[in-house]
């Protein structure tokens, strides 16, 4: 991760705003071009920087984590304990 700063005072940023311009398709890695709207904390002077991304890369980081991931994972409970706790009589 890149740490922005602003350009006027030099003070730290965080992102208000981030729009895709376009997906280059004719790259490879495909890439992304985004627009991000950077806000300074200190003199709350807005810019924004155009930044291209690797979306093959982003894609394979976030794969590996997160609620997709425990989606995948094979249930704990066979499917006989999981009827019996379902029995109410």
């Amino acid at each position: 991760m890149v740490v922005i700063f602003c350009p006027k005072c030099g003070g730290g940023t965080y992102i208000q705003e981030e729009d895709l311009v376009r997906i280059l398709e004719n790259t490879r890695p495909l890439k992304a071009v985004l627009k991000i709207l950077y806000v300074c904390r200190a003199c709350a002077d807005k810019f924004s920087r155009l930044v291209n991304e690797d979306l093959e890369t982003k894609k394979r980081d976030t794969s590996g984590t997160g609620v997709a991931n425990q989606q995948t994972q094979a249930p704990t409970r066979s499917v006989a304990e999981a009827a019996e706790s379902l029995k109410f009589f």
